[in-house]
């Protein structure tokens, strides 16, 4: 089998893996309102408690091919390097050592404010599992192509400021490395693409799967807004975008890509183990 066609097959994984994250997530019945932690700015703490879950079953869906026994031995370390709550309590460490205590303020105050409560709660209930059919249902009667230019703006502008769609791509090129790399391990020495080739192909297709994202959060934030006005969304991505949101955002989400980065290099690392190699 030539090189090159074995490596495209790492494009239909990630396809795969995209289309387990965009029917995957959805609503938990409410608890009541309480009082939003620090975590709860942009979904942050859902986001997290969402993507092993969502990790696992983008993988799960890419190494349908490969034997269970196999498969198990990734899940294992996928599981172990996803682990949601030492992802929190990494997120919530970087936070308390790297956000200046005025910018921390505001973020809390702004939480207690009315709208920041129901912004958390609406996030929170679009992060829960089991969203996925009532937004779906939703986007079927007022598909983005009916939406104002400037409802889209808005919703782009907190995207860009939340880092949604960055999240879900880097989520979605884990569950693609591990499924292929599994695959991969699974086949002849002789015809195996190897860990950099696979790399490559991920990187090659990471322009036209951002798309296929930002698709998947303007309809995901399409639902979870839904009942905001535009002048209340442009205040959220007016706070978002001021010195204190951008800062939050950006020690948050640089504290999740470390953590899907070290999820990749532990796959690594475990899929050249010996203990891997004993299931091949």
């Amino acid at each position: 089998m030539p090189m090159m066609s074995r490596a495209i097959g790492v494009a239909a994984i990630l396809a795969i893996a995209a289309s387990a994250f965009a029917g995957e997530s959805s609503r938990v019945p409410s608890k009541g309102p309480r009082q939003p932690g620090l975590l709860s700015l942009a979904g942050i703490k859902q986001q997290i408690r969402q993507l092993p879950r969502h990790v696992l079953t983008g993988y799960d869906k890419g190494a349908k091919p490969v034997s269970g026994a196999r498969q198990a031995v990734v899940r294992r370390i996928i599981s172990e390097s996803m682990d949601a709550d030492r992802i929190e309590r990494r997120v919530a460490a970087r936070l308390a050592k790297e956000l200046p205590k005025d910018h921390s303020a505001k973020v809390r105050e702004w939480l207690r404010s009315d709208l920041g409560r129901r912004i958390a709660a609406l996030e929170e209930q679009t992060w829960a599992p089991h969203a996925a059919a009532r937004r779906d249902a939703f986007i079927n009667t007022a598909p983005p192509a009916s939406v104002s230019p400037a409802r889209l703006h808005l919703l782009r502008r907190l995207d860009h400021a939340i880092g949604t769609t960055e999240t879900l791509l880097e989520s979605a090129e884990l569950s693609a490395f591990g499924a292929a790399m599994t695959i991969d391990s699974a086949r002849p020495a002789g015809e195996r693409v190897g860990e950099d080739r696979i790399r490559v192909q991920i990187d090659l297709d990471r322009q036209a799967n951002r798309e296929r994202w930002e698709s998947v959060t303007t309809d995901t934030f399409l639902h979870a807004y839904r009942s905001l006005s535009d002048d209340e969304l442009g205040r959220y991505a007016d706070f978002l975008e001021s010195d204190e949101g951008r800062e939050y955002t950006s020690v948050a989400t640089s504290a999740l890509k470390d953590a899907l980065y070290e999820g990749s290099e532990a796959l690594s690392r475990g899929l050249a183990s010996p203990r891997h190699a004993s299931h091949r």
